[in-house]
């Protein structure tokens, strides 16, 4: 086991957990799931220390120097969609569209074989997965997530993903899955594209439609962003007192959405790729009418 080996990836993204587990079956490395994405704080301080450390994702931007002291060797994994750290580092950029686990499967083939773990199917999953986080899904990959989401409510969305992978469910199954949450859910989808409301913004010369929801969030945040560049749905959290924003960018709009997020919402707390961001803002806020 390379014990002295530490990944250390965010615990909400499942396909960089996939990747994570994967590589941990690989080689015996030890992984870490982390929540905190604004700043290394001291638990993850002390367990990176004098470890062969790789960070999935470019989040600890600004304190590359820091992770560096503490850490025996240190090296990023950067989406396709994030700038390396100005400070010196060894990383890694993704494909176009893909990530981690992706990353994972293509370099470590031939010990999968070795393992006798069906490498294809292994690819085939990890693929998709990155897809839908990280790129613009084509129509079967909408499918696929939508059976892995609707697998037993008593499990995790990475146990979802291991019921594909261990062959207790098999694409075909999940996909078919899908279709038949969709004959449910394009109704839903439907309805919203009806009530949504569409602005240009003149001096950005970009458009959005906006709608009210809280289920089959990255459809419908796909099916309004069809006829404009970003789609997006609001839900009021009454519970927590908060306003959630999903956005999705459509294939044609050129600017990163980030910028474009914190551009016109103040004070947004968010956890965004450049095509797709959620977010909320505390209290219960006007963002339905912020466009318009």
């Amino acid at each position: 086991m390379r014990s002295n080996e530490l990944i250390v990836f965010r615990k909400s993204n499942v396909c960089d957990f996939f990747g994570a587990v994967v590589l941990k079956t690989c080689t015996g490395c030890l992984i870490a799931a982390t929540e905190n994405l604004k700043q290394p704080n001291e638990n993850l301080i002390s367990d990176i220390f004098d470890k062969d450390v790789t960070i999935v994702g470019g989040y600890y931007t600004g304190f590359i120097e820091k992770l560096k002291n503490q850490a025996r060797s240190l090296k990023v994994f950067y989406n396709y969609f994030e700038s390396p750290d100005e400070e010196e580092h060894e990383y890694i950029k993704a494909e176009n569209g893909r990530g981690f686990a992706t990353h994972v499967i293509k370099n470590n083939i031939e010990k999968l074989q070795e393992l006798k773990v069906d490498y294809k199917l292994f690819l085939t999953v990890a693929e998709y997965l990155d897809e839908y986080f990280y790129g613009h899904p084509s129509e079967k990959v909408l499918l696929f997530q939508a059976g892995v989401h609707s697998l037993k409510d008593d499990i995790s969305e990475i146990e979802k993903v291991a019921l594909v992978t261990t062959n207790s469910f098999s694409i075909e199954d999940i996909i078919k899955r899908g279709e038949e949450c969709r004959e449910y859910s394009s109704v839903i989808i439907k309805d919203r594209l009806a009530r949504s409301k569409k602005t240009v913004i003149c001096r950005e010369n970009f458009s959005v439609r906006v709608c009210l929801g809280n289920d089959y969030i990255t459809e419908t945040c796909i099916a309004l962003a069809k006829d404009c560049d970003l789609g997006m749905l609001i839900k009021y959290d009454k519970t927590n007192k908060r306003t959630e924003i999903w956005c999705r960018a459509s294939e044609n709009f050129s600017r990163d959405i980030r910028t474009v997020m914190n551009e016109y919402i103040t004070d947004l707390t968010y956890d965004a790729t450049s095509i797709a961001c959620h977010g909320y803002v505390q209290g219960l806020s006007e963002l339905y009418k912020l466009f318009y």
